[in-house]
């Protein structure tokens, strides 16, 4: 069993707020932007108890009437999860996120690229009761060394614990 989704899509933005590095450093008006790209998502269930899914993503925007980019949009991200319900009340994730490299700026650097990552992370759940779950997770897993933004480096491997209930 699986399924397939494919989404083109174009789409026209006005009056996006973007930071300049200057000099000086600003916020100006992007009076035109245009984004085009393709999502592509599949999701496999070779059995009742196992399931993945695959997403990948193309963006190409670019800022009409001009050579700059976009900051922070990066032209790939992709994922892929694969999921076991080992029991009716257990269940692990294993989850691969992919994101490109992007351009950033700040005040005191200025405009830099940077680098794509990969990162896993795994958690197991367990349904304690109908409306009661909990959750460990561990995020990086394999310590991967990057930036989201400027100056906000990962934060390594970090281990979570989560309660999720419904009333």
């Amino acid at each position: 069993n699986g399924q397939v989704n494919v989404t083109f899509f174009i789409q026209e933005f006005e009056n996006i707020v973007d930071f300049d590095a200057g000099p000086p450093p600003r916020l100006v008006n992007r009076s035109k932007v245009n984004a085009k790209g393709i999502e592509l998502a599949l999701a496999f269930f070779p059995t009742k108890t196992l399931s993945s899914r695959i997403f990948v993503n193309y963006t190409d925007t670019n800022i009409r009437g001009s050579e700059e980019e976009l900051l922070n949009r990066p032209e790939w991200r992709g994922s892929l999860s694969l999921n076991w319900q080992a029991k009716d009340n257990i269940s692990y994730n294993l989850n691969a996120i992919y994101v490109d490299e992007v351009e950033d700026s700040a005040i005191p650097t200025g405009i830099v690229t940077l680098d794509d990552y990969t990162r896993v992370d795994v958690s197991a759940m367990w349904n304690a009761y109908s409306n009661l779950d909990i959750i460990f997770a561990i995020d990086n897993l394999f310590d991967t060394d990057y930036e989201e933004t400027i100056g906000n480096t990962a934060a390594g491997v970090t281990a979570r614990f989560q309660l999720r209930g419904e009333f």
